[in-house]
């Protein structure tokens, strides 16, 4: 896509030709990590799909770490691209790295949910309670969108406000809550 589509294009116009692509990849990668785990447990056993799936957190987080380097220059290149201003476009300023402190340090605080979230889902799945599940997932995003504007538009808390509403946190507590732990 040329980068002058980012300003040209009207808005919505540009929101579709920009999420279309991504959430079809995002479906496709999904399929794929199912069909490739009923691949590795149907031909090749328990045993290895176990094993995959005890490294899947260290494949997630390399991959977290790299998106999240990877969305943060993608912002800034953006808003660069978007002012004309393409010899600047690589790199972060002080503020990002400042606003990125800000962020990890409150996200590093509720870290312990997290694990919580993903306990939670699996055992619900493996008890047959996807649906149960599924509702759980949902309402602690929309309560997430919630939070998010009452934290961020209605009392300007920042950008330690968007690591406080994280889904997770949210979805983490709940799961617990409804299994009285």
């Amino acid at each position: 896509m040329n980068s002058d589509n980012f300003v040209n294009l009207p808005p919505a116009r540009l929101f579709f030709r920009c999420a279309v692509p991504a959430v079809i990849t995002s479906v496709f990668g999904a399929l794929y990590s199912v069909v490739d785990g009923i691949f590795i447990g149907r031909f090749l056993g328990g045993d290895a799909l176990a094993a995959v799936n005890i490294i899947m957190p260290v494949i997630m987080i390399v991959e977290a770490v790299s998106n999240m380097i990877a969305t943060g220059l993608s912002v800034n290149i953006s808003m660069l691209l978007g002012r004309r201003r393409r010899e600047d476009a690589p790199g972060a300023g002080d503020n990002v790295i400042n606003l990125s402190v800000q962020y990890l340090q409150v996200y590093a605080c509720f870290g312990p949910l997290i694990p919580v979230h993903f306990a939670m889902d699996n055992y619900l799945r493996v008890v047959s309670r996807e649906k149960l599940s599924m509702v759980i997932g949902i309402a602690s995003q929309g309560l997430n969108v919630i939070m998010d504007f009452v934290l961020i538009v209605v009392l300007h808390k920042g950008v330690q406000a968007a690591a406080i509403s994280i889904v997770m946190y949210v979805d983490g507590i709940i799961r617990m809550l409804n299994f009285g732990l």
